[in-house]
């Protein structure tokens, strides 16, 4: 038998941590959201679960014993619903400011790579004669004599 408090406590823990679960899954969402879905988004998503489960039972060991049942998922999802329903428009024009200002930095450094890419197989290839189609050096036109 848990006593009236601790019960209490296990409801907020349980509200309040399915809020931050839809706070910080939007957000993963929302970095994600123009991406086609590679091998590094599923490990996110996928590590972004397995850390919250973590974290959210680590934090109830404190608060009962790590003991969990139906009613308690119940107010976690609860927890959810309030965020999507209620705060999500809140938050997500924050989350687009923060993905535009990465994207920004990200497509920067990237055109620089590929201007730098170019430059050094430009160099590169200044000393090679180029080839025909069968890896035959290319012969001069006789009508070209200039």
């Amino acid at each position: 038998m848990i006593l009236l408090s601790v019960q209490i406590q296990c409801i907020l823990y349980h509200l309040l941590a399915g809020w931050i679960y839809g706070l910080c899954f939007s957000f993963l969402q929302t970095l994600t959201q123009y991406h086609q879905k590679n091998m590094l988004t599923v490990l996110s998503e996928i590590l972004f679960h397995a850390a919250f489960s973590a974290g959210m039972f680590f934090g109830l060991l404190f608060v009962n014993g790590a003991v969990s049942n139906i009613d308690l998922v119940l107010f976690f999802m609860l927890g959810v619903f309030f965020y999507y329903r209620f705060y999500y428009r809140l938050f997500y024009h924050f989350f687009t400011f923060v993905r535009h200002f990465f994207h920004k930095r990200f497509h920067k450094i990237a055109v620089a790579k590929s201007r730098m890419l170019g430059i050094i197989k430009k160099n590169t290839k200044k000393g090679k004669k180029r080839r025909g189609a069968h890896g035959s050096k290319k012969k001069e036109n006789a009508y070209n004599t200039g």
